[in-house]
């Protein structure tokens, strides 16, 4: 059986999932996600210069990560695929009260890793346990490459509740600090 390296790819895959199962699968226990996922693929090109492109869909999703009372709402996302990059469209979330999250952007998957990220939060509720709670209001940019990356934006802090024990679980040390003359 021989293929020969010029010999043409065509196909299609569409994928209509619930991401509940794969977020088990794929995600650490205490994460829960929930979701309609729907994945097109089309492969084009030859065996040796494959081309492959997409989109995907993901709506009607929630988000729990209960250790810090983080929950999504209403995610909708929507991206565009390839071998080379993953374009994020659209990026929605709501945290259940007052709170939106919207975002956008560009990864892309060769050696550089460049990155070009938007994420807008309003009033968003960013953690709500027994030991904080509080909401966020941010315009933030991530980009860069080669593992080097920048964060930056502006951010307001809404309301924000840390419980401070009145015991700690272990003493906290004692550091002995010693100055040294310059001379």
């Amino acid at each position: 059986f021989m293929v020969s390296p010029s010999a043409p790819l065509q196909g299609n895959m569409d994928i209509d999932a619930k991401t509940k199962v794969l977020s088990q699968i794929f995600l650490p226990p205490e994460h829960k996600l929930n979701g309609a996922l729907d994945i097109n693929i089309i492969l084009a090109g030859t065996i040796t210069e494959p081309n492959i492109e997409g989109s995907v869909f993901f709506k009607n999703g929630t988000y729990r990560y209960n250790v810090y009372g983080i929950q999504l709402f209403d995610i909708q996302a929507q991206a565009d695929l390839s071998q080379d990059f993953i374009r994020i469209k659209q990026l929605n979330a709501r945290d259940g009260d007052i709170g939106v999250l919207n975002g956008s952007g560009s990864v892309y998957l060769d050696e550089n890793g460049q990155i070009a990220l938007d994420i807008n939060l309003k009033d968003f509720q960013l953690l709500e346990s027994d030991e904080a709670e509080g909401t966020l209001s941010a315009d933030f940019n991530m980009s860069g490459e080669n593992k080097k990356y920048l964060l930056t934006g502006k951010a307001r802090l809404g309301q924000f509740d840390v419980v401070i024990p009145e015991r700690f679980q272990t003493s906290i040390p004692t550091l002995n600090i010693v100055k040294k003359n310059k001379d």
